[in-house]
């Protein structure tokens, strides 16, 4: 695929080992864009053993989606945490889709970028939101939300359709200080994510979900993982499906999103 003229780069193999993993390809799936011999040669990148060269290593990183720059670190530097994984996937705990790992990524650019303007401006990004415990009610902290967030019936009434609700409670959030982004990422892989361990926290929503309906339980769902200071990446569920083995954490998340978009008083009424 590439001519052994290319001259070789001298790159750090920890930095390539570093950019590889964390991009979430093991060899075997790179070594599919390198034709013949493709994992060994990316095994020796990684093991030190041999060097990239420069149409090499402009592939690999156009393929893994990562800056060229990105290469010629000195060593891999340190990162933030991925958001805990509270899927409930048999066999994929901790192990994401190269493109839900690139939402991380981009979500974790977008929020450094956004907490780096508001210091050169001088602005102190504050969290216009009281936390939350476990020990609360989720239902009671819905309520309260709904307060502040001048929720009522007649307030959804008037709301014409699933996308206005959506932008209006998008906006809400917003306004306090919380960055909303939709993002694509398969939807067998998660719905959305949560970023709480920095300012300004993050909400993320997987933008290939048809149903806005769903967006939108996503939505609230991942705003309580803010409340709880508890970063996560899921798929939420109604609390009307939840199941037996669910974390305490995604219960309560689920509970508070449930309770927010349709309480439980006015869904006895409906009834």
């Amino acid at each position: 695929m590439f001519k052994d003229s290319d001259f070789e780069v001298d790159v750090e193999h920890e930095v390539i080992k570093w950019l590889v993993d964390s991009s979430g390809y093991t060899t075997e799936k790179l070594s599919e864009q390198f034709g013949t011999g493709g994992e060994n040669t990316i095994k020796e990148w990684i093991e030190g053993k041999k060097k990239p060269t420069e149409k090499q290593l402009e592939y690999l990183a156009k393929y893994l989606k990562r800056p060229l720059a990105a290469f010629f670190l000195p060593k891999p530097p340190e990162e933030k945490p991925r958001p805990k994984d509270y899927r409930m996937l048999p066999g994929k705990e901790g192990k994401f889709d190269p493109k839900t790992l690139l939402a991380i990524r981009t979500a974790r650019r977008l929020q450094k970028i956004s907490k780096e303007l508001a210091e050169n401006l001088d602005n102190e990004i504050k969290q216009n939101i009281f936390s939350a415990d476990l020990t609360d009610n989720p239902k009671k902290i819905a309520e309260r939300y709904r307060n502040i967030f001048q929720i009522t019936d007649e307030t959804q009434k008037n709301w014409k359709t699933p996308r206005d609700a959506f932008k209006m409670l998008r906006e809400s959030i917003e306004k306090r200080n919380i960055l909303v982004f939709q993002i694509p990422m398969p939807m067998e892989d998660a719905r959305g994510f949560a970023l709480s361990d920095d300012t300004p926290c993050v909400i993320v929503v997987n933008s290939k979900e048809d149903l806005i309906e769903a967006r939108l339980f996503t939505l609230m769902h991942e705003f309580a993982h803010i409340l709880l200071n508890k970063s996560g990446i899921d798929i939420p569920e109604n609390s009307l499906f939840i199941r037996n083995n669910q974390n305490e954490v995604e219960k309560w998340c689920n509970e508070f999103a449930s309770e927010f978009l349709l309480p439980e008083k006015t869904a006895m009424e409906i009834c």
